[in-house]
């Protein structure tokens, strides 16, 4: 009830923002993900409908990866396209039957924690997941693999925290430790490998998000209340490109009291979520969203946050 209340007063503000400047496909955006954001928490779930429906979630995404790795190699080999293939002046991008090449790296990406979670035997987890993250590195996105590296070290400092804490290693910790050791001189020998199946340098350069960035601040400085009401289309016309990062973007898009309720509804889904696999996809996203623009396009992470509500509707039952 209280998520609800947040994106309520959210959705009221997207509202009048968009019959002030006629502008509505932010709005759209928001409408649709406001909805897939709560849909599951709306009706009562067991556990095994909703392992079938996460099931399903990641069926759907590895078939999107073998998907994408097939367009790959029909496109490098063959020279036969279908799918989204867009061309850069210094690379191609692949997406598959997506639209937009970042949000899907980073779906992909964010498939390996609930990969752990549906499947039982230990190498169909890691031969999954090693898919997913070429399919996403095939993308030529930085945003995923990125995203889900960032994750991977966070959990790692994690668990070796958890060791010092206690001064033991537990049977979980230890079975951790084994597979980074194993895993790492494996990814490490297949770098080279799998920076060949794409045609973009891993770099660290900011591809001019940067001055994005600046002039993000410079327009909030002067209009920190209200930002620029989500009319991004003007916004790129007459400021500059959109900022990569969610919070500078809610925050120069809708102003300080947008991003005061958007903190509020990430802080209410951290606390609402019972289910660490797909908390830690939603993490693995969020890392990211201080990368890209658009928010509320990432239609899939509304799913997610739905599904994760839904795990905690079922534990409030059950206990």
């Amino acid at each position: 009830k209280k998520i609800l209340l947040i994106q309520s007063l959210m959705l009221v503000l997207m509202v009048s923002y968009a019959l002030l400047t006629g502008y509505y496909d932010n709005l759209f955006a928001f409408l649709i993900f406001f909805i897939l954001s709560i849909f599951l928490s709306l009706k009562s779930f067991n556990d095994d409908e909703l392992m079938r429906l996460m099931k399903i979630y990641v069926f759907m995404g590895v078939f999107s990866a073998v998907g994408l790795i097939i367009q790959y190699f029909t496109y490098s080999i063959l020279g036969v396209t279908f799918g989204t293939v867009i061309l850069f002046n210094n690379r191609t991008a692949f997406s598959f039957l997506w639209l937009d090449f970042s949000f899907f790296s980073l779906y992909l990406a964010s498939l390996v924690p609930l990969i752990f979670f549906v499947f039982k035997k230990n190498y169909i987890k890691l031969l999954l997941s090693l898919v997913v993250l070429i399919a996403s590195f095939i993308t030529t996105a930085r945003t995923g693999v990125f995203a889900f590296f960032l994750f991977f070290i966070v959990y790692i400092l994690y668990h070796a925290y958890q060791i010092f804490l206690t001064g033991r290693l537990s049977l979980n910790n230890t079975k951790i430790i084994f597979s980074i050791l194993l895993i790492s001189p494996l990814v490490l020998l297949g770098i080279p490998y799998i920076q060949s199946l794409s045609n973009r340098e891993i770099t660290a350069s900011d591809s001019g998000r940067t001055e994005g960035y600046l002039s993000a601040l410079n327009y909030v400085e002067n209009n920190l209340f209200f930002g620029y009401m989500f009319d991004s289309d003007n916004y790129f016309n007459n400021i500059n490109v959109l900022p990569h990062n969610s919070i500078l973007y809610i925050l120069t898009m809708g102003g300080i009291v947008f991003l005061l309720l958007f903190c509020i509804f990430l802080i209410l889904i951290f606390l609402y979520s019972k289910n660490k696999f797909i908390l830690s996809s939603i993490l693995i996203s969020l890392i990211c969203t201080m990368f890209i623009p658009s928010f509320y396009s990432m239609y899939y992470l509304g799913f997610l946050i739905s599904a994760s509500l839904a795990y905690y509707n079922l534990s409030t039952r059950s206990n």
